[in-house]
């Protein structure tokens, strides 16, 4: 297992190749609100996003589920991923954006095993909406669970999530 904490690098960006949802892939969630579902985070819109669900009470928020949370992505093959993109909600609301995080690969889509972790910082306030990615290197995998270890204010949201192969280890990552 690795951990991470650092963006990719200039050079890692233009390696890595994009792998955007296909129509083929099982995508399921551990929690979402109904307006707002796991397929938004796959559509290419930027605009649209997943979030955590919560009930309000006389304009309050008076429950919710709180992380971890999990996305869970079965592919029909095993495929070849190295890193995942994880773009935050792009309205002025921070809630729900991805902090810590854990990546478990499965290669019979049902044994799953933590092969990475890491951090994502915001800035002040995480106010900074730019697209976030991290890369293990190469791993062949069947399915992928992204675990949403803390996030802010203890929602989960995410506008776009995709994967990366090609991508290698950063010089910054650790054993």
């Amino acid at each position: 297992k690795i951990s991470y904490d650092a963006p990719l690098t200039e050079e890692m960006e233009l390696l890595a190749k994009t792998i955007e949802k296909e129509a083929d892939w099982k995508i399921s969630v551990s929690d979402r609100d109904k307006a707002n579902g796991i397929g938004n985070a796959f559509d290419k819109n930027v605009n649209s996003y997943w979030h955590t669900s919560y009930t309000v009470t006389d304009g309050k928020i008076t429950d919710q589920v709180k992380p971890p949370y999990f996305i869970t992505v079965e592919f029909p093959e095993v495929k070849t991923i190295s890193g995942f993109n994880y773009l935050p909600r792009q309205d002025a609301n921070s809630a729900g954006v991805l902090l810590g995080y854990r990546i478990h690969a499965s290669l019979d889509g049902e044994n799953f095993e933590e092969i990475f972790d890491g951090t994502f910082s915001y800035g002040s306030g995480h106010t900074d909406k730019k697209q976030k990615s991290a890369s293990w290197g190469n791993t062949e995998m069947k399915a992928i669970k992204i675990e949403f270890t803390s996030t802010v204010a203890n929602f989960g949201s995410a506008a776009e999530i995709s994967f990366l192969h090609d991508t290698k280890r950063d010089k910054k990552v650790f054993n």
